[in-house]
């Protein structure tokens, strides 16, 4: 399996599950809460208010990420005997400032250990 930032994860058979864009959809609803809190005078109940929004706003955006892994990581999981996947240097790309929103947006480090335990799970050889 090829995991990249385009497409999410590509087959062997040419199967593409399509990358979330979870954060660009969220966009509008992340900046509207970012300058909701900082309109707010520090130690105002307005200002707790405001932070517990924002963090349900970024709460939503991780559930969305966990929902899609688990959902994609189960189907390759059950549709597939063999399990391989690329070596990529996630560190390295996230030292990279234009790549490090996108390879976060995707979250290749919890694919494939979701991977790996669903293949251990399922007795599938892997990895």
């Amino acid at each position: 399996m090829d995991l990249g930032v385009k497409d999410f994860v590509i087959t062997s058979d040419g199967d593409k599950y399509p990358n979330l864009h979870a954060i660009n959809k969220a966009k509008k609803q992340l900046v509207k809460a970012d300058r909701a809190l900082a309109r707010k005078a520090k130690g105002s109940h307005g200002r707790i208010k405001a932070k517990i929004k924002r963090a349900k706003v970024y709460e939503h955006l991780q559930n969305q990420r966990k929902a899609y892994i688990h959902q994609v990581s189960k189907d390759i999981v059950t549709k597939y005997d063999s399990i391989g996947i690329e070596d990529l240097n996630i560190k390295g790309m996230m030292s990279n400032h234009k790549l490090a929103k996108a390879v976060s947006d995707v979250s290749p480090y919890e694919f494939t250990r979701q991977l790996e335990y669903k293949a251990d799970w399922y007795g599938k050889k892997g990895y």
